[in-house]
């Protein structure tokens, strides 16, 4: 059946006019999908509906007031957020690369939107025949955090999808990506009224994110996921989630230490193109 079939339509194909309805028909559906696309994407921010990332430049989020006990040690935080902001050359290089490794691990390769992990959703999603799995960078996830009215999580429209990659966009264009993961890190909700991962380190290892080792910062961002219900997604509720997290985070702190090597060894006058193999050797942590 399924032969003959082919036969029909290898016939039928040879038929210039068939040949031209197939042409005409498939241009059409493009022109269509295309003036669709187009109509939503100009149409997400109208009426002034998308934040202004303007204000990110005196960013000065709400802190919590602190109790200290006579010896300096922490007694309470006082605030609906509690946040305290650290700037990202204090923070553990494990947290940096625990996040980038659970969130977004090309995001220092792309400009806002990851292509590959579009395309890697839709296929999830339509084999699925549900929404399984989602595409949002770190700098999409800022946006949402950012501004929750304008952007809201809660809100599975097309339109709010759109205001937050045209928002994401926007701040790839105006920061570099070291500033815009330090917003993130101090900006997201880590569970338990703890805002940024300053306040969720001193809440949940009673320690300065400055402090954390691979363990304790694979922790920190596998947190995230389940904050937000997403303990599906990328390295997180995999079989040993715990050992391949550590692994990724591990080997994304190796590369960045390569690279910024290999950056020092090219520079002019900087003597130092021939480093020592030991040099290379990340420090070890019992906790791990």
């Amino acid at each position: 059946m399924l032969r003959r079939l082919t036969s029909l339509w290898a016939r039928a194909w040879r038929t210039p006019r068939l040949r031209r309805g197939v042409l005409v028909g498939s241009l059409a559906l493009i022109t269509l999908v295309f003036a669709v696309a187009l109509a939503a994407w100009t149409g997400a921010c109208a009426g002034n509906t998308c934040p202004s990332i303007e204000g990110l430049d005196q960013y000065d989020p709400n802190q919590a007031s602190k109790v200290y006990a006579a010896d300096g040690r922490l007694i309470t935080d006082l605030g609906l957020e509690r946040r305290t902001v650290v700037p990202l050359a204090e923070m553990s290089p494990y947290v940096k690369a625990a996040f980038i490794a659970t969130e977004d691990k090309r995001f220092y390769d792309h400009h806002g939107i990851d292509w590959l992990r579009v395309f890697g959703a839709v296929k999830a999603n339509v084999f699925k025949l549900r929404f399984a799995e989602g595409f949002s960078t770190i700098t999409m996830q800022l946006a949402r955090n950012l501004w929750p009215e304008d952007i809201s999580g809660r809100d599975k429209s097309l339109r709010r999808k759109l205001k937050e990659v045209k928002v994401a966009l926007e701040i790839e264009k105006k920061y570099p990506k070291d500033k815009i993961l330090e917003l993130y890190l101090n900006q997201i909700d880590l569970g338990n009224r703890a805002y940024g991962v300053e306040t969720a380190s001193q809440r949940y290892f009673g320690k300065s994110v400055r402090d954390l080792n691979l363990a304790e910062a694979a922790t920190l961002a596998a947190a995230a996921n389940t904050v937000l219900g997403r303990r599906d997604r990328g390295i997180v509720g995999q079989p040993d989630s715990a050992g391949r997290l550590k692994l990724a985070v591990r080997r994304r702190v190796r590369k960045t230490q390569l690279s910024r090597q290999a950056t020092a060894a090219h520079r002019p006058g900087s003597g130092q193109d021939r480093r020592r193999r030991s040099e290379l050797a990340l420090p070890e942590h019992r906790a791990c």
